[in-house]
């Protein structure tokens, strides 16, 4: 009867051991953080700014403000509905005519109305053009539909 008294306190003892260092597992590994992020934090000692003395602006008369701008600004530009159907019409003609696609190329470098921005955008569409197969392009009438759409939805 000792024996298993002893037993008894033993397994007792290896429980409340193993149910610590779970406790203990369990906080670590999957417990949440002391900080609640739902309560906001606060800060007891004021802040205090000093913001520099500002002076009043000065006023400037026109002449001063507009001496230093010139009339060269550059404006943005952008090709009309007509000249990108012109670049698009010269591309397809060259393409379905098996001229080089340097020719091409040649005809994006050389035009002076055509942004910069738009330089980029022509030269893929001239890679893409030269590397579809002919039967695979679509005619020149439906090409045509497609930049009055989307020029009508851009304007």
């Amino acid at each position: 009867m000792k024996s298993i008294g002893k037993i008894l306190l033993l397994l007792f003892f290896v429980g409340f051991i193993v149910i610590g260092i779970w406790k203990v597992v369990d906080l670590t590994l999957f417990g949440e953080s002391d900080m609640n992020s739902n309560d906001p934090v606060t800060i007891n000692s004021p802040i205090v700014m000093s913001l520099p003395h500002q002076e009043d602006p000065r006023s400037i008369s026109a002449e001063e403000a507009f001496s230093n701008t010139t009339s060269d600004t550059v404006v943005s530009q952008t090709l009309s509905c007509q000249e990108v159907y012109t670049l698009i019409e010269q591309f397809y003609t060259l393409r379905m005519n098996d001229s080089d696609i340097e020719m091409a190329l040649a005809i994006i470098q050389q035009n002076e109305n055509m942004p910069d921005q738009d330089v980029t955008s022509f030269e893929h569409f001239v890679k893409t053009l030269w590397d579809t197969p002919k039967n695979e392009i679509k005619p020149l009438k439906e090409v045509e539909a497609s930049i009055n759409d989307l020029c009508k939805k851009a304007n």
